[in-house]
Order: structure tokens, then C-alpha cells, then sequence
């Protein structure tokens, strides 16, 4: 593995709608079950119509980890996007495994079922993967090597607190449809931070639409851990969803991913079992 990994010593910002593309590299999970790896040793700031694009590896689904000591997404109109950038069409633990008659392939798997395809309708889709509260992977293909591609996996975590204002996306692409390729999968959202903050955060793991009798995607992983007691952010003003594409009819749509939002345990915590 040539795993890029890249250092800023101070805070890193981006800003007047900058543009920044991290590329992983693939890994064998044997040292690291990471790519490539940011890390600013001050804080980090993406704002201004900035966006942050983190590339998985499509071949073998190797991604992009952040950290920093706080992490902002300033406003609305920046933010992280990692739509359609995890494995490749045909690629990945929850593809559309095999076609169904006619040369109809299923949705991508990951935290929801991908939807399955053909006529009469098989159930093809591609497998759940993953953990709910740790969603460290990207999302999987549709099936066929012309299928949308998963989400990519957008994975930071800070010392301090991240505060967001704006977007973080990991959606599945489209199916070819009446090509027969089946949609891929959402990807995943891993934020993990002692404190959390902001209002009108976006957070979107969806799987790929389709139609006629291919597969749609399954919903991916959305998964925020933070220190209890700690939270400021008004969760209800924002939009967080991990949902299913949708197919065809009804057993063509993707199934609803996971969304996990936890607490860590303070470091001192102890356990005494008796």
C-alpha cells in the first residue's frame, strides 16, 4: 500500500470555493484499514463555497481519514462530498451479486439490502456490511461493471469539536436502467468528536435510484460519536438520512441504511463487573 499520508503543521483552510480532491490508495487492512490520512495539527476550516472531495479507491474501496483538532464547515454552501466516489460499478463487499434473467443485476449493498431486478423479480440484491457504530467503509456498486458507483466514505475525527453548518454527502449513483446495471449504494459518514455543534447540518448516505427492472441501492452508514453531555448542536434543524434508493416497483427498491448517533466514554471511565 502507498498510503499517502499528509501532515499540516498548523490549521488548514479552505476557502473562496476551493477545491480539494484526497485520492486513497488501496489497502490490504493488515496495518491500517485506511488509504490515505489528513491531518492538520491545528484546526481545520472548509467554508466560502469551498468543498472537500474524498476518492476511494474503486477497485478496493481503500478511503480518506481526516483529522484535526476542530473541524468547521462554515455555512451552506461548503462542505464534504463524497457522492458517487466509493468502489466501482460491479465492485465491492455488497454488489449486486449475479443477474437475474434477461441480464437484469441488483442494487449495491451496505447498511440497507440493495434493491433486486428482473422480470419476474429475483432477489439479487447486494449485502448488508459494516458495523452501524463505526461505518469505516465505503459504499459497494451496483451490479454489472456499467452499475452507479457507491458512496464514497467521508471519515473525520477531531480532539475538540466539529461544528457544522453545512453539507457532508456520501449517495450512491444511478443505475443504467433499461442498460440493466443496478444503482450503487450509499456510502458512510463516520464523525467522531468530543463536541458537537451547528445548525442545519446535512448528513446523506442514499443509495442510487433506478428503473425498470434493475436494482436501487441501499441506504449506507451514518454514524456520529461524541462525548455525552457535550452536545450544542440542534439536531432537529437538521437533515440526516441514509435512505434506499428507489426502483422500478416495489421490490426493486433499495432497503434503509443505518443512522447511529452515540457517545464515547470519557477517557478515566471504569468499569467494575461483579
Amino acid at each position: 500500500t502507498n498510503l499517502l499520508d499528509a501532515a499540516v503543521d498548523g490549521s488548514f483552510v479552505l476557502t473562496n470555493s476551493s477545491r480539494l480532491y484526497v485520492y486513497a490508495a488501496m489497502t490490504n487492512d493488515l496495518t491500517t484499514n485506511y488509504g490515505a490520512r489528513v491531518r492538520a495539527l491545528g484546526d481545520m476550516s472548509v467554508g466560502g463555497g469551498s468543498w472537500v472531495y474524498p476518492v476511494s479507491a474503486p477497485q478496493n474501496g481503500g478511503s480518506v481519514y481526516f483529522a484535526a483538532g476542530c473541524l468547521t464547515v462554515t455555512d451552506a454552501s461548503s462542505g464534504f462530498d463524497a457522492n458517487r466516489i466509493g468502489y466501482e460499478g460491479g465492485r465491492g463487499i455488497g454488489t449486486g451479486p449475479w443477474p437475474a434473467p434477461g441480464g437484469w443485476y441488483g442494487g449495491g449493498g451496505y447498511g440497507g439490502k440493495g434493491g433486486g431486478s428482473g422480470n419476474p423479480l429475483a432477489d439479487n440484491g447486494g449485502p448488508t456490511y459494516g458495523l452501524s457504530n463505526a461505518p469505516a467503509r465505503c459504499g459497494s456498486g451496483g451490479g454489472y461493471s456499467g452499475g452507479g458507483a457507491g458512496g464514497g466514505l467521508i471519515w473525520v475525527r477531531v480532539d475538540d469539536r466539529i461544528m457544522l453548518n453545512g453539507t457532508m454527502r456520501a449517495n450512491g449513483g444511478d443505475g443504467a436502467g433499461g442498460g440493466g446495471a443496478g444503482a450503487g449504494s450509499g456510502g458512510g459518514i463516520y464523525l467522531v468528536c468530543p463536541r458537537l455543534s451547528g445548525v442545519n447540518g446535512v448528513l446523506t448516505a442514499n443509495g442510487g435510484n433506478n428503473s425498470v427492472f434493475s436494482g436501487a441501492g441501499g441506504g449506507g452508514r451514518i454514524a456520529v460519536i461524541r462525548y455525552p453531555g457535550r452536545q450544542t448542536a440542534d439536531l432537529g434543524t437538521w437533515t440526516i438520512t441514509a435512505s434506499g434508493g428507489t426502483g422500478g416497483g416495489a421490490g426493486y427498491h433499495g432497503a434503509t441504511g443505518t443512522v447511529y448517533i452515540g457517545e464515547m466514554l470519557i477517557q478515566g471511565t471504569i468499569f467494575a463487573v461483579h
